[in-house]
């Protein structure tokens, strides 16, 4: 059981941190964990911050109290005995192929990859992006509206965003 795991560890310091442990699990349904609390706190303890796998976990409010973040397609109880087939490769998992050293954006509603070209870009974006979205619900939450005030203050925040993907495609077309 886990016998390329100080491998694994190992592997992982060439990935500056934060680092995400991307793991894809072979088996189809899952039949057992790929993770609980135990390799929690080892990846916690050499750099990792987050776990994302195609496959189960287990133990989570114990993961959750270490602050480590999850995503998984499913919890499960099973116990497994997993085997590493290869280390720091490339894997399939959430829709998405991943390689080490990728900049992974992962939360609650999926995994997206960022090309590292633009990761800078995309960063600055995101206030710009928040601030966009946070302007919609503030409308919403404001005075009496009516479905035609609504309407143009959509088609105003739909140009904001259009905008702004045009400059990210840009820059990672250019």
């Amino acid at each position: 059981m886990y016998k390329r795991i100080p491998e694994h560890i190992e592997a992982m310091q060439q990935i500056p941190e934060p680092r995400i442990v991307i793991i894809q699990d072979l088996d189809e349904p899952p039949v057992a964990a790929t993770l609980g609390e135990v390799m929690a706190r080892l990846y916690r303890r050499f750099g990792a911050v987050g776990y994302v796998t195609n496959g189960a976990v287990r133990d989570l409010a114990q993961v959750e109290k270490l602050g480590f973040a999850l995503f998984s397609s499913s919890v499960i109880v099973a116990h497994g005995y997993p085997h590493f087939v290869e280390v720091h490769a490339p894997v399939h998992v959430a829709g998405l192929t991943v390689r080490p050293g990728d900049l992974i954006h992962a939360d609650a509603n999926g995994v997206v990859s960022i090309p590292l070209s633009i990761a800078a870009q995309v960063a600055e974006a995101c206030e710009e992006f928040v601030a966009t979205e946070k302007s919609i619900m503030d409308f919403l939450e404001g005075k009496e509206i009516t479905p035609s005030d609504y309407r143009h203050a959509w088609e105003k925040t739909q140009e904001e965003f259009d905008l702004l993907s045009a400059r990210l495609r840009k820059v990672s077309e250019g």
